[in-house]
């Protein structure tokens, strides 16, 4: 420095010229600073502006696609319109519900309209928009240009955006649609018109969003009749300065979306701080120029007198040495390095594998270049992580300066440093650019380290790390030798990649050929005019075509004349237009046969964006076609019977109704259901049930006459619709028909089986006026034939409706009895025949209804049993009774209490842990409950009854048999079942003392119970010659109004507290037999 100071200087004594020339050096530093700082101020602002730019046109890029899909999106609608208005004729008589739920599905329509030829007719919503009705879009001259265009190009044209009729700014697509004439020709009906509001279609399609990003944006159109620009929306109020622009095809025009910083290309500030720093680096150099300059002046003439031999003696003796030395040394490492950088490329021209080549430039580098330490790491452009995949040196194990190693890997490639990142020392007092040695590196004994990038590409791959003994051992020359052996690994590294890339892309092009080739879908490429070029293997599988048969011509020997023209005129308006085709096609085999396909067609075009050529997948989807009309078969027809099912049965009725109304003919409806078909599925098993359903609807079905409809409701009830009834004469001969056919025995799997049905026929209109009131009336029939013994048909007459509704309100108020407190129990004694003493009580369940009055069990209990309620008014029983019981053992006068179990009840298979439940709730003894049980009950399944009876029986509940001998009486289960008591009917105790069939019965009865120790209740005991006739063969107990009528529970304890009167009346009662 001191010599360039001097040269400038001269060798002048004079210090009014020195001081001049400080003074025009210091100005000249100053201004050469201001000049470098102003060049660098508009480079770096340049720079930034550009990309600012680049930034904003990708921005505008990415809202110009959400705008033009949201356009698109919203008129898209119009199509959907449209082919539903063709579909129909061009009729939508739900124009306003189908276009509301349009408006929700294509959200960013304000209205939906319909203009049959160019008049507005219909418009949804309507609010606000109805004075657009009546309006004629082909003779408004402001808006009539759109509407002609549509109809001259037959395509959706888009107009405005305008001011509408009915308020406010949008623009509107109108799709021209046309209909085939009478003539068969495409006559135009009118416009599908969508209004998209501007201000919704700008909030949806995010451009609102350009202000949270500093930006302000300007929407503008051109104009077609005066070729004039006009923005139609801007966020701002002051037109843009230098905006990016991007254009919006739409249809028959374009919009042109502008976006520009809000605060400018360049920020005031920055450029305001990019000016201050030039200054002041301007100054900075100025003064220290000036200080360099002056320094040496003020001494240099003084020291240069006195000492400059001697200084220039000395100066000369330790240059030569150290230039030796240095000399000598530098040429050591050169040699070194060159060695290093020799060996170095050798490996790369020798070694293909990375890691090999890799450990290869370590172990040269410390081998031959005198480096006591070299590492590799590479970066894992996947997860971003790095390792060491290359050591070799004295301490491989060296702890990783990690914050140092991020750094390198992390930082971009600078070209301009190239690969060197870093270079540390111990002594960085000579090397101002240098970093401080880490203590990891230094505490190891290394003096000096160098970091340097791996590149692929633009891309930081890895880093070199090379540690040496010296603190000043990185000179320039071993760094430029440095980085260019790294800039040739770098190259190997880079070209190792792009051999494996090239590999992979290899490999996938060898995969999907063979994909293509063993595809299981056929794939066809033709060229651009539809010349086919290529088929694979399973092309021929699914035609029988070989490639050399079709190859040269055209799909179109697969036609089958099947498929709509319109369907090939849309497939080829579609990949024409550069977009892809999926659809089904019905095509034809190379031997005639008809196939269904699949078929996706996509364009492929060039680097230019040209079609070239044209690539088809189909798929062979004749057997879901097959499926398909197997399900909507299955959809209408019983699959065990092959008739209709319930729902083409209601749809064919109603289609009856209708037809009735307009030919004013009668038909018939009847309800058939066959007798007793539990039985067969319980007995026999399901299989064979299902095998007589379908021998019962083979003969159904042969006896109906063309026309009629026999269906299958469900489980064993079948219908029938038969048509053009004159009389019911014709009806009940077809019933009688009916029943006849059914007559003759079922012979299945070895079983003769005979069946019945019962029947309920209905007329229409006599009976009816409506499909559904029809099928109310059938059943009513039906329930009365059933009623009324089954195997007979019944018509339907209004006083069956008439009870039946009386059922109903019976139904209706039972679900209400219990919560209401309307069911009652009263209490029978049952009365010891030898002392008269009370031996307990049955309970009996009474219905005192507030509007009905007293209702007699007769009436609700089989209702109960049918709709399933018995079991809720069982359990009431149940727990009153024992409440009851409770009660009286309470008082002081325990008697066991019995209850009537319905079958339904019994089998609901909780039943014993229910009885338990009860008789803790009231802490009342097991002995004083009984239960009564009918033979049907038993007979059911045994097995289950068995583990039930067992269970009460364990728990000390009396078990006894009600009605025995009405039913299916079976020695059996009196043998195996825990029961203690008989309980005969009154039906053959009433006339005892006059039928001798009865009296037998009845000895019969109780000589087995007491055979097979059992007691015996006699029911329905009325005169004292039944009490005689029971007491003369030894029956244990009674019970009848000859004692007592069945009486409240506080009735029943005053009898209890007379006990002994009522003794005596039984006494006299016997006496007057005798």
């Amino acid at each position: 420095m001191n010599g360039i100071v001097t040269a400038l200087m001269g060798q002048t004594r004079d210090e009014s010229k020195l001081r001049f020339r400080l003074r025009l050096f210091t100005a000249l530093s100053f201004v050469i600073a201001l000049l470098l700082g102003i060049a660098f101020h508009s480079m770096y602002s340049h720079l930034h502006v550009v990309r600012q730019h680049k930034e904003a046109e990708i921005l505008a890029g990415n809202h110009v696609a959400a705008l033009q899909e949201r356009l698109n999106h919203c008129l898209s609608g119009t199509y959907a319109l449209a082919s539903v208005l063709r579909q129909n004729g061009g009729n939508i008589n739900n124009f306003d519900a189908l276009a509301t739920e349009m408006l929700q599905m294509y959200g960013g329509i304000s209205s939906l309209q319909l203009a049959k030829g160019g008049v507005v007719s219909h418009v949804v919503p309507f609010v606000g928009n109805a004075q657009i009705i009546g309006h004629d879009l082909l003779k408004d001259p402001n808006r009539n240009k759109e509407a002609f265009l549509a109809i001259e190009t037959r395509r959706l044209t888009l107009a405005g955006p305008l001011e509408l009729l009915q308020g406010g700014q949008a623009v509107i697509g109108r799709l021209p649609i046309y209909m085939h004439g009478s003539d068969d020709q495409e006559q135009f009906w009118g416009f599908a018109t969508a209004v998209i509001g501007v201000a919704e279609l700008i909030e949806r399609s995010g451009l609102a969003e350009l202000g949270k990003a500093g930006y302000e944006y300007e929407l503008s159109h051109v104009r077609s009749t005066t070729g004039e620009s006009r923005v139609f929306a801007r966020s701002g109020t002051a037109p843009l300065e230098d905006p990016v622009v991007r254009a919006i095809d739409v249809p028959n025009g374009k919009w042109y979306l502008s976006i520009a910083p809000t605060d400018g290309w360049l920020e005031a500030s920055l450029s305001l701080v990019l000016t201050a720093i030039v200054l002041l680096a301007s100054l900075l150099v100025s003064m220290f120029t000036h200080a360099t300059f002056k320094q040496p002046l003020l001494l240099r003439r003084e020291v240069a007198e006195r000492t400059q031999d001697l200084a220039e003696a000395n100066r000369t003796l330790t240059n030569e040495i150290a230039e030796r030395e240095r000399a000598q040394n530098d040429l050591a490492h050169i040699n070194r390095m060159y060695s290093v950088l020799s060996h170095t490329n050798a490996a790369i021209v020798r070694i293909t594998d990375r890691e090999t080549l890799l450990d290869e430039i370590c172990h040269v580098a410390v081998e031959l270049g005198g480096f006591p330490l070299a590492r590799i790491a590479m970066l894992d452009p996947v997860t971003g992580g790095w390792s060491w995949v290359a050591k070799c040196g004295k301490d491989a194990t060296l702890p990783e300066c990690d914050e140092a190693i991020h750094a390198c890997l992390s930082a971009k490639f600078d070209a301009l440093n190239g690969a060197i990142f870093k270079v540390c020392s111990s002594n960085i007092q000579n090397h101002p650019h240098w970093s401080a040695i880490c203590p990891q590196s230094e505490s190891a004994g290394f003096k000096a380290h160098v970091f340097l990038q791996l590149r692929i590409g633009d891309r930081v791959a890895g880093m070199f790390s090379l540690y040496a003994n010296e603190p000043d051992y990185f000179d320039d020359a071993q760094l430029r030798l440095l980085e260019e052996m790294t800039e040739d690994v770098s190259f190997a590294l880079e070209n190792m990649e792009r051999e494996a890339q090239r590999k992979k892309t290899e490999d996938n092009l060898r995969k999907l050929s063979r994909a293509v080739e063993q595809s299981a879908n056929a794939v066809v490429i033709t060229d651009r005019f539809g010349i086919i070029e290529y088929v694979n293997p399973w092309f021929t599988r699914i035609t029988d075509y070989t490639a050399d048969e079709v190859i040269g011509k055209t799909p179109r020997i697969l036609k089958s004349g099947e498929t709509h023209p319109e369907t090939y005129k849309r497939l080829w308006e579609t990949i024409q237009s550069g977009k892809e085709w999926t659809g089904e096609l019905h095509n034809t085999k190379k031997n005639g046969e008809m196939y269904w396909c699949l078929e996706v067609i996509s364009p492929l075009k060039d680097e230019q964006g040209n079609i070239t050529h044209f690539v088809a997948v189909t798929e062979d989807i004749s057997e879901r076609k097959q499926t398909e009309q197997t399900i909507r078969h299955l959809a209408f027809h019983d699959p065990l019977t092959g008739l209709p099912n319930r729902r083409l049965f209601n749809d064919r009725l109603h289609q009856a109704a209708a037809m009735r109304h307009r030919k004013d003919n009668a038909f018939a409806l009847m309800l058939l259901d066959l007798d007793r078909f539990k039985t067969v599925n319980d007995t026999l098993g399901h299989e064979i049930g299902d095998a007589l359903l379908k021998a019962v609807a083979a003969r159904l079905l042969n006896s109906c006459r063309q026309g009629d409809t026999l269906a299958r409701m469900g489980g064993d009830e079948f219908a029938l619709i038969a048509l053009e009834i004159h009389q019911p004469e014709d009806m009940a001969r077809m019933a009688e028909k009916l029943l006849d056919v059914l007559k003759e025995p079922f012979h299945l799997f070895g079983h003769e089986l005979y069946v019945t049905t019962s029947i309920g026929v209905t007329l229409y209109p006599n009976d009816a006026s409506d499909a559904d009131a029809l099928i109310k009336n059938a059943d009513i029939a039906l329930y009365k034939a059933k009623d009324l013994g089954r195997n007979n048909f019944q018509f339907f007459t209004d006083d069956m409706n008439a009870a039946m509704m009386q059922r109903l309100r019976l139904e209706s108020a039972m679900r209400w009895a219990i919560e209401r407190n309307e069911f009652m129990l009263h209490y029978q004694p049952q009365v010891d025949v030898i002392t008269g003493k009370i031996r307990g009580t049955e309970a009996l369940i009474r219905w005192r209804h507030p509007e009905f009055g007293m209702i007699s069990p007769a009436q609700f209990i089989p209702l109960a049993e049918e709709t399933g309620m018995i079991v809720q008014i069982g359990d009431w029983i149940l727990r009153t009774a024992c409440a009851q019981a409770k009660a009286w053992q309470v008082a002081g006068l325990p008697m066991r209490v019995a209850v009537n179990l319905s079958a339904r009840q019994f089998h609901q298979g909780d039943l014993a842990e229910t009885i338990a439940e009860i008789l803790e709730q009231h802490d009342l003894p097991p002995s004083l409950l009984e239960v009564e049980l009918t033979e049907g009950i038993l007979m059911d399944d045994t097995s289950q009854t068995a583990s039930v009876l067992d269970k009460l029986h364990g728990m000390g509940v009396q078990i006894s048999i009600d009605d025995f001998g009405t039913g299916y009486s079976s020695l059996s289960y009196l043998k195996r079942l825990p029961i203690q008591i008989l309980k005969i009917d009154q039906s053959f105790v009433r006339d005892i003392h006059t039928d001798p069939d009865d009296r037998a019965i009845v000895t019969a009865v109780i000589a087995l119970a007491h055979s097979m120790k059992l007691r015996v209740v006699a029911e329905g005991v009325e005169t004292p010659e039944q009490l005689a006739f029971l007491k003369e063969y030894d029956c244990d107990m009674m019970q009848g109004y000859l004692f007592s009528r069945p009486v409240s529970g506080d009735d029943v304890l005053s009898l209890l507290e007379n006990d002994t009167r009522l003794k005596n009346e039984v006494a006299e009662q016997m006496k007057e037999t005798q």
